[in-house]
C-alpha cells in the first residue's frame, strides 16, 4: 500500500503531525508523502503552510544527502521538487546548480546560478560559485575579480583561500585552483540555510524562543552571515533584550560595515539602553550609508 493510501480517513491535522515526526527521525521520503496529503485534503490554510514549508526542507535534506553520496541526478531533482514550491530561495538554486555542474548540464548550471545571484546577489557561496564556473569556461580573470568579490564579503576568513587560488593560477595549476575556490564553500547541504528558513517561519508566527534557537544554530554553522545576526538582533529589540540586541547588531556590523539597517537598529538599542552618544554615532553611520533610512532621519539628533 502506498503511504498516500496509508493516510486515507486519517483528519489533516493528524497526517501533520505524522508527516513532522517522520520529518524528525529523517524519514523524508514519508514525509513528503504525508505532506503531499496535507496539501491535497486540508482546508486549514496553517497546516497547508506549514506542510509545503517542511516538504520543501524535506526535498533539500534528501537532495543533500544524495549530493554527498555522489548522486547528482537524484541531488538535482529533489532541489528541482523543492523550488518548484519555493522558487526564490537562494541556496536551493545553488545547491541544483553545483549538482548539475557535477552532470557536465552547462544550461541548467547557468540557470539555477542566475537564479541564486538574482535572489541574493551578496551571497558569498554563489558568488564563488560564479567564480568557478567563470574560472572552467577559460575565463581566468573575470574568476579571479569574482572571487575578490566574495573575499570582500568576508575578508578576514576567506584572504588565505584566496591566495592559495591566485597560486594555483598563476602556476598553471588549474584544476588545483578551482579545487581551491570549492573549498572556500560548505558542502552543499544548506544545514544553515535550513535553520534560518525555519526561524523566519517560526518569527512569522510569533514563536519567538523557537525563531531565536533556529538563528542560533545557523549562525553556529555559518557565522559569517550578517542577514541571520541582524534577524536575530531584531527579534531580541523587539522582546526587550536589548544587550543581546546590541551584540547581535554588532556582529553582523562586523561583517558587512556597509549594513545601514544593522547601524540603525544598533542606535535604537543605544538610545534604549540610555547610551545616546552611541545611538547618535549609530544613526549618523546609518544615514552616511543611505541618506533616505527612514528609522536614523527620525532618530538622530
Amino acid at each position: 500500500m502506498s503511504l498516500l493510501g496509508k493516510w486515507f480517513g486519517f483528519a489533516s491535522d493528524e497526517v501533520y503531525d505524522e508527516g513532522i515526526a517522520a520529518y524528525d527521525r529523517g524519514a523524508y521520503d514519508e514525509a513528503i508523502e504525508a505532506f503531499e496529503s496535507c496539501l491535497q485534503d486540508s482546508n486549514d490554510p496553517n497546516i497547508s503552510r506549514l506542510a509545503r514549508f517542511y516538504m520543501v526542507q524535506s526535498h533539500a535534506q534528501l537532495g543533500a544527502a544524495a549530493f554527498r553520496r555522489g548522486q547528482y541526478l537524484i541531488a538535482g531533482r529533489h532541489y528541482e521538487e523543492a523550488l518548484a514550491f519555493s522558487p526564490h530561495f537562494p541556496d536551493l538554486n545553488l545547491n541544483a546548480a553545483r549538482a548539475y555542474r557535477e552532470l557536465y548540464q552547462q544550461d541548467r548550471r547557468d540557470y539555477y546560478l542566475r537564479q541564486a545571484l538574482k535572489a541574493n546577489p551578496r551571497y558569498f557561496d554563489a558568488i564563488v560559485f560564479d567564480a568557478v564556473v567563470r574560472y572552467e569556461k577559460g575565463h581566468h580573470a573575470e574568476a579571479l575579480c569574482r572571487l575578490l568579490d566574495a573575499c570582500d564579503l568576508s575578508p578576514e576568513v576567506q584572504c588565505d583561500l584566496f591566495m592559495s587560488v591566485l597560486d594555483a593560477y598563476e602556476h598553471g595549476y588549474h584544476q588545483q585552483a578551482v579545487q581551491n575556490m570549492l573549498a572556500l564553500m560548505p558542502d552543499g547541504s544548506g544545514d544553515a540555510q535550513v535553520h534560518v528558513r525555519l526561524g523566519d517561519s517560526f518569527a512569522r508566527d510569533r514563536m519567538i524562543s523557537d525563531a531565536i534557537a533556529e538563528y542560533e544554530k545557523a549562525i553556529s554553522l555559518a557565522p559569517n552571515y550578517a542577514d541571520v545576526h541582524y534577524k536575530l538582533g531584531k527579534l531580541y529589540l523587539d522582546h526587550g533584550h536589548l544587550e543581546d540586541a546590541a551584540l547581535a547588531f554588532s556582529e553582523a556590523i562586523q561583517i558587512n560595515e556597509d549594513y545601514a539597517d544593522a547601524h540603525a537598529q544598533l542606535g535604537v538599542a543605544m538610545r534604549r539602553l540610555r547610551k545616546e552618544k552611541e545611538a547618535q554615532n549609530a544613526f549618523r553611520r546609518a544615514l552616511e550609508l543611505n541618506p533616505e533610512h527612514q528609522v536614523a532621519l527620525r532618530s538622530v539628533a
